[in-house]
């Protein structure tokens, strides 16, 4: 574990965080927070095709929650389900310092499946976020009610300017 604490470390500079297709799962989420929550100075985090599933998601919502320096997530394909996705979005209601969040999904292995659910929280926190300009929950088997959802909370938001959807 101090091994890859180190690699984190060297991994993180001008103010980004980037572990791309590591394969790092809910052990790695824990260092990961343990990271954010002690450097104040990193801006973004790109955890990009990995494993972090929805133990490692609820950690890092966690940390997200209590953020007030990070201003963009890349979560994309991490095997994050239904819980870790509510927990992800959850966190979209007390952080008032992220511009971007990115939980979609690509083609192929570990896709995210956070699911209708979290999308009736993502509606109600809509209304009322007033930084996040970019938002991507592609690929996230949102179905006609999850997307029924974003677009009502859409209506009372005028800072989103990208949505993700597809």
């Amino acid at each position: 574990m101090e091994r890859f604490r180190d690699y984190c470390k060297k991994n993180c500079f001008n103010r980004k965080l980037q572990l791309l297709d590591l394969g790092l799962g809910v052990n790695a989420s824990e260092i990961i927070c343990e990271i954010l929550n002690r450097h104040e100075n990193i801006s973004k985090v790109n955890l990009l095709k990995n494993r972090l599933e929805n133990d490692g998601a609820c950690l890092l919502a966690d940390s997200l929650t209590k953020s007030t320096t990070i201003v963009s997530v890349s979560l994309k394909n991490n095997a994050i389900g239904r819980r870790g996705g509510h927990a992800l979005i959850e966190c979209l209601r007390y952080n008032q310092s992220l511009v971007e969040f990115d939980i979609g999904s690509l083609d192929g292995l570990h896709r995210n499946k956070a699911g209708p659910i979290a999308m009736e929280s993502l509606s109600e926190i809509l209304r009322f976020n007033k930084t996040l300009t970019f938002l991507n929950v592609s690929g996230n088997s949102i179905s006609n009610q999850g997307l029924e959802a974003i677009c009502r909370g859409l209506k009372e938001n005028n800072t989103l300017l990208t949505l993700g959807i597809a």
